[in-house]
């Protein structure tokens, strides 16, 4: 890959204009050479109109955009297209918008970004921009993660620690089985909010408890565990804070 030393900017705020510009080069109709990813432009100019949407300027034009799916009201965020102009690619531009878009999923409180490949060009781009494919034993999700900040990393189950956070890797409730992870707790100085994140690939049908010494507040599956704090779809656990008293 080429690295570039061409000026750019990344465009927060796209315009009517910035989405002619895009139009132009995608479409590309004099040359006949549309790319198929434009049969798609009505879904992904609508992403204008939401603020969806990042583009990346380089020496007056706009060569590259990136979508993604929601607001931001979860932890857990999912990139819809990564689309530069062909003249561009392989040039390190596709990077520097991906990075630009990961910090500002960051500022907006996102830990967990998601998205499917469509090839295996750009499977290998974003294996190298550090997203990992769910467990093998999972196939039916084709899905790639990228965790955008450091979570808790997993601990001994026989480590001593005054309060952890237990998963097993599926539903038991025999005490001879250790948990498959084990994460200590350790909150922000008079905060119920946690130094740490805990953030795990999984399956929402596992065994999660919350122990604190030798009390168990809560012991279930992970899917009748999360609230005030807790997140977690059938795929991901994202804990930031814990709040006792509105556990169900």
């Amino acid at each position: 890959m080429k690295q570039t030393t061409l000026e750019y900017e990344i465009i927060h705020s796209v315009t009517e204009q910035h989405l002619n510009e895009i139009e132009e080069w995608l479409s590309d109709k004099q040359n006949e050479s549309v790319s198929p990813i434009y049969n798609h432009w009505d879904f992904i100019s609508a992403k204008q109109k939401t603020n969806q949407m990042m583009c990346l300027k380089v020496d007056g034009s706009i060569i590259g955009f990136i979508t993604w799916i929601s607001h931001f009201s979860y932890p857990l965020q999912s990139i819809e297209y990564l689309v530069m102009c062909d003249k561009y690619q392989g040039r390190g531009f596709g990077r520097i918008l991906a990075k630009s878009c990961f910090d500002l999923f960051r500022e907006k409180g996102v830990k967990v970004v998601k998205l499917q490949s469509a090839t295996e060009e750009s499977d290998i781009f974003w294996k190298k921009m550090g997203f990992k494919r769910y467990p093998k034993e999972y196939d039916c999700n084709k899905y790639h993660y990228k965790f955008i900040v450091n979570p808790q990393t997993n601990i001994s189950a026989n480590m001593v620690a005054d309060e952890v956070i237990e998963v097993w890797d599926t539903y038991s409730s025999d005490e001879n089985i250790l948990p498959s992870y084990t994460f200590e707790i350790a909150y922000e100085t008079d905060s119920n909010i946690l130094k740490t994140p805990i953030i795990m690939l999984c399956d929402d049908t596992w065994r999660m408890r919350w122990r604190r010494k030798n009390t168990i507040l809560k012991d279930c599956k992970i899917k009748h565990f999360y609230k005030n704090g807790e997140f977690a779809l059938y795929e991901i656990l994202i804990i930031d804070k814990l709040v006792e008293k509105e556990i169900l």
